[in-house]
């Protein structure tokens, strides 16, 4: 918060922040980005992703927006051994307030990896502009802040 010169942390997480300083939550959405990438699964994802694989886990709804819950081998369907068991349905993972991993041109509405536009040698100092249409102005990481006016 003090190096957006913030009173309130919870201040970043606001869609009038977003409204008024829009870089600025890119920039700093950016850095979470980059640290999320980084992060390792705990064991309570261990925990929650054995039991998916063994069918006793069919949804998993999560307000971290970090995208651990999301990694290929937890969110895979795995297979059960219990002939009575249905395959969990889709998607197993349900992400209440978005992802990190996901930017959303609020132009033209393309939905695109955060990977194709950011990784760990691109730090932008301005906002990317979209590669569907090309709006400077636009992207915006699919997280839902609180009063959200698009979420």
């Amino acid at each position: 918060a003090k190096k957006f010169q913030l009173a309130n942390g919870q201040d970043l997480f606001r869609y009038s922040f977003y409204q008024q300083r829009p870089r600025d939550l890119f920039l700093f959405f950016q850095e979470l980005y980059q640290e999320a990438r980084q992060a390792e699964p705990t064991l309570t994802h261990r925990v929650l992703q054995r039991m998916m694989s063994s069918g006793r886990l069919l949804r998993h709804y999560t307000l971290n927006i970090d995208g651990l819950a999301t990694t290929p081998s937890f969110n895979s369907n795995a297979s059960s051994s219990s002939v009575d068991t249905m395959p969990p349905p889709e998607p197993v993972v349900v992400e209440l307030h978005g992802s990190l991993h996901q930017l959303i041109c609020t132009a033209c509405g393309a939905a695109l990896p955060t990977a194709s536009v950011i990784n760990s040698s691109n730090r932008f100092t301005k906002l990317p502009s979209c590669p569907e249409c090309s709006d400077d102005t636009c992207l915006r990481f699919r997280v839902l802040l609180y009063d959200d006016q698009q979420g």
